[in-house]
């Protein structure tokens, strides 16, 4: 009798397992313990499965190890268990790893957590704060939309670095580029930075930036953040940018009103712009004429 009551229990939870994880019994899923990876094993996956992290307990660096060595065929990787963090090193020269995916309790990507990953293509990371040196470095094929890291608040030196992939870049919780944060990642030409108040030395040397969108943003710059950076656009929603009165932009830019969303922009646009174009000006002093007056 007590062993029928138990098999009816198992058969009872069964049942309540699959149904609270219907996903993860499709065949197109790999399943990954957390307990299997830091015993050093991983189950035989199909090329273009997801290999889903569960478990109760961090993924120690054996864990790591074992999906950095021993993913052959190309497959994307989605945290489900409450990971905090990508550790350094930790994926470090993978080949195969296309896309990642954390839950917003995954706060950081170490140093050099991605470095090299040259077949990652998208990350969906919407609890990042901050991503570690060469965090993405050489990762050729990466791409960033708004929803990739949209918390990331902290850009460190050489995090993006080399990611010739990258075309528009789209931070808006972000309030420090540090130096060579874009270095040669050469087909950047579009970046808002709406929070900043910091932007490092050579942040964008090697790339083919051509417009700059700071909101409201009024950050420091540099001297040298934009070295070799020529014809650059700048886009705001300010009277004054303090970087411009530091003569910290290039000297050919030009600032425009931002039209990214967000305020009338006008007072943003400099003296030698207005004067290069009459059509801006009566349109700007149109809009102006009809702001109301601010309440005191």
């Amino acid at each position: 009798m007590i062993i029928k009551k138990l098999h009816g229990v198992m058969a009872v939870l069964l049942v309540c397992a699959i149904v609270a994880f219907p996903s993860r019994v499709h065949a197109e899923y790999a399943e990954v313990h957390v307990l299997d990876l830091n015993n050093g094993r991983l189950d035989d996956y199909n090329a273009g499965d997801t290999l889903f992290v569960v478990g109760n307990r961090q993924l120690n660096a054996v864990g790591w190890e074992t999906i950095r060595e021993l993913t052959s065929k190309p497959f994307s990787l989605v945290f489900e268990n409450g990971q905090t963090s990508i550790p350094d090193d930790a994926m470090k020269y993978n080949e195969t790893l296309i896309s990642i995916t954390g839950e917003h309790v995954m706060t950081s990507v170490g140093e050099s957590a991605l470095y090299g990953c040259s077949e990652l293509e998208s990350v969906y990371l919407p609890g990042v704060t901050s991503v570690g040196k060469n965090a993405f470095r050489y990762c050729n094929k990466l791409e960033l939309d708004r929803y990739s890291m949209p918390a990331l608040k902290n850009v460190s030196e050489t995090a993006l670095a080399d990611c010739v992939a990258l075309e528009t870049i789209y931070l808006p919780a972000a309030t420090i580029v540090d130096f060579w944060a874009f270095y040669r990642s050469s087909y950047v030409w579009k970046v808002e930075l709406p929070s900043v108040t910091y932007i490092g030395s050579r942040a964008f040397e090697g790339t083919d930036l051509e417009e700059l969108h700071l909101g409201n943003a009024d950050p420091d710059v540099h001297p040298d953040a934009f070295y070799g950076v020529s014809g650059l656009a700048v886009y705001s929603d300010r009277k004054t940018l303090k970087a411009r009165d530091q003569n910290r932009f290039p000297d050919d830019t030009i600032y425009y009103m931002d039209t990214s969303g967000g305020g009338s922009g006008c007072d943003a646009i400099s003296a030698s712009a207005l004067a290069a174009n009459a059509g801006m000006l009566i349109l700007c002093a149109a809009i102006l004429l009809k702001r109301k007056p601010s309440r005191s």
